[in-house]
């Protein structure tokens, strides 16, 4: 069919229901907010693109168990974008089994530009387009639920785009994926694309093969999160031209530091100034390592607390961040009587001690330091 031209938006692994149970506070809710958020960001991007097809590559919900009011929240917003065609896919999260999440979104109907994919089939998107679905009906499988696409006909000149959720690699303790995908099945069924859900990251399988990743990241996993795929197919067996779109609202930035003094705050801020994101978008968590001054301590944790309350969430380990005093810092505390002969000694375990024993004297010390400290100020 010459001149036949495709376009559609590719994303998936929403999870929405996620609760995020881990963090503190209200910054739980803000990241189950920010999952909903995202689909209004997929749904402009769609618009902007001037696409009317969004295939969303399953794990649309987190689990069978949401609230009634968390069911529908998504399907209330897609509702919204009255321009698209929203193509849901089960996953397997949310897979299509008796009593799941989709029977509940059944009996409850879904809008009339939302579809729904809970058994396996062959269906037309458009006028020369076919889109062949691998709904999932467990949560594990140890078959390929896209094998059956090989002998799936559709006509001539018929552009073939594949939706299914699954793993195209092994992983796991035991080298095992939950539901196994060919990362050659667009090539041996003759798909144009294969848009796959799964992968919390945008990842690039093969020319035709891709994941779009979760469009909002839900950890530090260094993967690529937080975006969609804009698809455009000139026809078939053209090479799909596949456009990543940012789609995050909050950024998961992780970092290790060697510090030898209170000014790893500068660090931390020059990498904060560098993102495309509010500081109360940004979720941190840094490692410190190194030695430093016992007087040093308070002011470094004085520094990371005035940080915390212009982030989001900020999670600090300081395992590897020991005290040591030199003679100069001893002297800090001549005249100290007793104070300054245990912090002579404290001093000599950290200097000499490895493991707990020198990360408890410096602990100590600190403490030390710091009700020294307090002393002078009265």
């Amino acid at each position: 069919m010459d001149g036949l031209a495709f376009s559609f938006l590719h994303t998936g692994d929403w999870q929405i229901g996620r609760t995020f149970a881990r963090f503190p506070g209200d910054v739980g809710g803000a990241l189950r907010d920010a999952r909903l958020d995202a689909i209004d960001r997929i749904g402009g991007a769609a618009d902007r693109a001037g696409v009317r097809h969004v295939l969303v590559a399953g794990d649309i919900y987190e689990t069978d168990a949401v609230a009634e009011r968390t069911l529908r929240q998504p399907l209330e917003i897609m509702q919204r974008y009255r321009g698209l065609v929203w193509h849901l896919l089960a996953g397997n999260h949310d897979p299509a089994r008796t009593g799941g999440v989709w029977q509940r979104v059944t009996a409850i109907g879904a809008p009339e530009n939302v579809r729904l994919y809970l058994t396996p089939g062959t269906h037309e998107l458009a006028a020369g387009v076919a889109l062949l679905v691998a709904p999932l009906k467990n949560k594990i499988t140890s078959s390929d639920p896209t094998v059956w696409m090989d002998e799936a006909a559709t006509g001539d000149g018929v552009i073939r785009i594949g939706l299914a959720h699954g793993a195209t690699e092994r992983f796991g303790s035991e080298g095992t994926a939950a539901v196994p995908i060919s990362g050659r099945r667009a090539e041996r069924a003759g798909l144009d694309y294969m848009a796959l859900g799964d992968d919390h990251g945008t990842k690039r399988v093969n020319e035709r093969t891709w994941y779009a990743g979760t469009p909002e990241p839900d950890g530090w996993k260094d993967n690529d999160p937080g975006n969609a795929l804009i698809v455009r197919l000139d026809g078939p067996g053209a090479v799909p031209a596949v456009e990543k779109v940012a789609t995050a609202t909050f950024r998961w930035l992780e970092r290790d530091l060697e510090i030898s003094g209170p000014g790893v705050l500068a660090e931390l801020d020059a990498l904060i100034a560098a993102q495309k994101a509010r500081p109360r978008d940004i979720l941190l968590r840094v490692g410190l390592r190194g030695t430093v001054a016992p007087f040093a301590l308070s002011e470094i944790d004085a520094a990371l607390q005035h940080l915390s309350a212009r982030l989001r969430h900020l999670e600090c380990s300081r395992e590897a961040l020991l005290a040591g005093a030199g003679d100069g810092d001893l002297e800090r505390l001549a005249g100290a009587g007793e104070l300054s002969k245990v912090a002579a000694r404290l001093a000599r375990i950290c200097d000499e001690a490895d493991g707990p024993d020198r990360a408890a004297a410096g602990r100590a010390l600190a403490l030390l330091f710091a009700y020294a400290g307090r002393e002078d100020a009265t």
